[in-house]
C-alpha cells in the first residue's frame, strides 16, 4: 500500500518533472529562434556584399 508520504513525494516529483520539461522545451524554442536569427542576419551581410560588388 502507498502511504501518504509516498503519494506527496510523487507529486512533488511530477510537479518537478513537468518544470524541467517547460525548461527544457523553452530553452529548445529560444535556442532554434537565435539560429534563426543569426541565420537571417548572415543572408542579410551576404546580399550586402553582393550587391556591393556588382556595382
Amino acid at each position: 500500500m502507498f502511504t501518504i508520504n509516498d503519494i506527496e513525494y510523487a507529486k512533488q516529483r511530477m510537479a518537478d518533472l513537468e518544470k524541467e520539461a517547460r525548461q527544457y522545451k523553452l530553452g529548445h524554442n529560444y535556442l532554434s529562434r537565435k539560429k534563426k536569427i543569426q541565420k537571417s542576419f548572415l543572408k542579410r551581410v551576404l546580399s550586402y556584399f553582393t550587391r556591393v560588388n556588382s556595382k
